[in-house]
């Protein structure tokens, strides 16, 4: 079985490896090395309102 390596998603625990634009970006437009383009654009999450809960 392959399992992708880190560095994973800290929202989501997707690969960032897996991630088609390569992570989310931050206010600047840099690429963060922390979330995924999925739940992390322009410096702010995708979905606020969703928590673990």
């Amino acid at each position: 079985m392959f399992i992708p390596k880190g560095p994973y998603c800290q929202s989501c625990g997707m690969p960032l490896s897996k991630d088609p634009k390569g992570g989310g970006t931050e206010m600047d437009g840099d690429i963060s090395k922390e979330y995924c383009s999925f739940c992390y654009q322009g410096g702010k999450f995708t979905e606020p309102n969703i928590t673990l809960e």
